[in-house]
């Protein structure tokens, strides 16, 4: 399987931004969810779209499998596997977007299935979608083809070590991500060195006990932080509040 940083149309599919024929669109999906088990597929409307996600065995029992043993386990927790009321909230928002986003890159920070990287792409913009785990990137893959939306890239990058090229994206975003504040020093570098000038970064994060520590970190790293919006977001009955930050430099 190929994954690349500069992005190719996949084969077969229509380029973002050419009209698709919802009826075939359709067609094309349902053959596409014939191959699955029904309860590997969520479904979601987002912005008057059905979005189909195909996801792969259950959270807990894919932690179960971690042994502790090997080095790095601690961050191979396989989180990507579950679509997540905040990916839902950017999701959203990313679709109301369109006008910001055509024609520019952007960068998805844990992209885990790809639900917050599609609707960009169906916008006009470039992504690139980056997670760390290969697993994820393949499922991401997967679900742009079953939605019939190209291209998209796809980069497996640690945020701690980052091959990305300095001051490039114009919008870079990321959904609950910030579960662990070990995480907000490499994420804050990793933003900042990314970014452009004039560039936004959107975090949806669900009100945890150490979210306000952490956007404090950020402010005191040099970003403007604003609230975008809260909202109550749910995918089947789990969910919450979810706040959608942005930031600036």
């Amino acid at each position: 399987m190929r994954f690349s940083a500069a992005g190719s149309q996949m084969e077969g599919e229509s380029a973002a931004g050419e009209p698709v024929d919802h009826m075939s669109r359709n067609r094309e999906q349902q053959r596409g969810v014939g191959a699955m088990n029904s309860k590997d597929i969520v479904e979601l409307d987002l912005a008057g779209r059905k979005w189909l996600v195909s996801k792969t065995g259950n959270l807990e029992d894919l932690w179960n499998e971690l042994t502790g043993e090997k080095p790095g386990d601690e961050d191979r927790i396989p989180y990507w596997t579950e679509v997540w009321p905040a990916s839902k909230v950017l999701a959203g928002h990313i679709s109301s977007c369109a006008s910001l986003l055509r024609g520019r890159l952007c960068l998805d920070i844990g992209c885990g299935l790809g639900l917050t990287s599609m609707p960009a792409v169906l916008t006009g913009a470039r992504v690139v979608a980056m997670d760390l785990e290969w697993p994820a990137l393949v499922y991401t893959r997967r679900n742009a083809r079953l939605n019939l939306v190209s291209p998209l890239s796809l980069v497996r990058m640690d945020w701690r070590n980052s091959a990305l090229k300095p001051g490039v994206f114009d919008y870079i975003w990321a959904a609950d991500i910030l579960y662990e504040t070990r995480f907000c020093e490499p994420l804050a570098r990793l933003l900042r060195y990314s970014i452009k000038d004039n560039g936004r970064i959107w975090i949806a994060d669900p009100e945890r006990n150490i979210s306000a520590k952490i956007w404090a970190y950020f402010h005191e790293y040099g970003f403007t932080v604003n609230e975008i919006k809260k909202e109550k977001a749910f995918i089947g009955e789990h969910g919450g509040m979810v706040r959608l930050m942005e930031l600036t430099v």
